[in-house]
């Protein structure tokens, strides 16, 4: 990818500490060309990215040389501000380091009753040393993000309660069952659009519990199964056309050459 920057002009800098100035690229050396023919459908072709594929084997595969990978970056925007996809592999393991934590599920109306609140070190209720901190509270997915560490390991169900509060079980919060955060509900959909979990419109049984809508017919769609959706769409990308890459690298390369002449005119 190196060749991507051959025909930038050289400017004197000074990095750092360093006395003397050193010849470097000028990297914010910018060229429309992309701009123009991007949305040009003659130029480009629509491509799946595949698992393990790198720009710089997917630019050998296609134009037989792995020095036009950085085309890739200039005709995809998504690619610019969100990376080259990931494996299902590499997908995974960031799902746990992004989602580390443990999701508590429970109906109770914690923004009236105030019995925990995010920052609150809370207990099992039953016992005692098992203790973690709560890190958000998603009141329209019923949702309580426990920190996962060493001493917090909670039961399928139970009561949690603060830390250092009473221990009377009118203090404490009921939950209905705990996943890892990864595996956690993302959102709902109906047809493929978000819909809303939490009945707003509904009657509640009570001003300390919520009432959530019926999720039948409606689509789970979880925190790793999210970030999965976005990757794949990640991978679809536009390509310039084998037969016309040479011409587009050699254009763009031009106007960089003519544009620094223009400049040192």
């Amino acid at each position: 990818m190196s060749n991507f920057f051959r025909f930038f002009p050289l400017r004197k800098y000074k990095f750092g500490d360093e006395e003397s100035l050193t010849s470097f690229q000028q990297l914010n050396v910018y060229v429309d060309l992309i701009d123009q023919v991007k949305d040009i459908a003659t130029f480009y072709q629509i491509y799946h990215v595949q698992e393990f594929e790198r720009p710089d084997t997917l630019s050998y595969k296609l134009y037989g040389t792995s020095n036009y990978a950085w085309t890739f970056y200039l005709l995809n925007e998504k690619l610019r501000l969100q990376g080259w996809p990931m494996s299902n592999l590499d997908l995974y393991r960031s799902a746990k380091e992004y989602y580390p934590n443990i999701v508590l599920y429970t109906d109770q109306n914690l923004s009236y009753t105030g019995n925990i609140k995010v920052g609150d070190t809370v207990q099992s209720f039953t016992n005692s040393s098992q203790t973690g901190i709560v890190r958000k509270i998603d009141y329209n997915l019923g949702q309580i993000v426990i920190e996962r560490n060493s001493t917090f390991s909670p039961q399928i169900n139970g009561y949690i309660i603060k830390q250092g509060a009473e221990l009377d079980i009118n203090l404490a919060v009921k939950y209905t069952s705990q996943v890892r955060q990864y595996e956690a509900v993302h959102h709902y959909e109906y047809q493929g659009q978000p819909v809303d979990y939490l009945d707003s419109a509904g009657a509640q049984s009570s001003i300390e519990t919520l009432t959530f809508k019926n999720t039948t017919g409606l689509d789970i769609i979880t925190n790793i199964e999210r970030l999965r959706n976005l990757n794949i769409e990640q991978k679809k990308i536009n390509v310039f056309k084998p037969n016309l890459i040479e011409k587009v690298v050699s254009e763009f390369n031009s106007l960089i050459e003519y544009g620094d002449r223009l400049r040192g005119a």
